[in-house]
């Protein structure tokens, strides 16, 4: 497929935040070891996996102006939690536009994406 030069820069900047390679390092959704999921859910991380698992805690997102942490979008929009993992084995958080979801979870890239 090919992208619009907006659209490739829009993916060097996603892949960029994933450390730069493609085999995208950074998975969206709520992660049970994550303290900052532990904290918005207000659950102990037993009990945040096993609801994750269960599908009994859907990640649905939530509204937010703040840009999202892997593209740096500044639109207001739906951030959704997505999760890495440093050098050091630190489970990093990131709060991540629908763009980035669509890209982390399929490798589509949306055909607004960098708008």
């Amino acid at each position: 497929m090919t992208h619009t030069k907006r659209q490739q820069e829009w993916e060097d900047r996603v892949i960029e935040a994933c450390n730069g390679t493609k085999d995208r390092r950074i998975d969206p959704g709520i992660c049970g070891a994550c303290e900052s999921c532990q904290s918005a859910y207000g659950l102990g991380e037993d009990e945040l996996t096993e609801g994750v698992e269960d599908g009994t805690i859907p990640d649905e997102g939530g509204f937010s102006w703040q840009s999202c942490e892997v593209c740096g979008s500044s639109l207001g929009g739906d951030r959704y939690a997505a999760h890495g993992i440093a050098a050091n084995g630190d489970i990093l958080h990131y709060d991540i536009c629908c763009d980035c979801l669509e890209y982390l979870a399929n490798g589509d890239i949306p055909e607004h994406a960098g708008e």
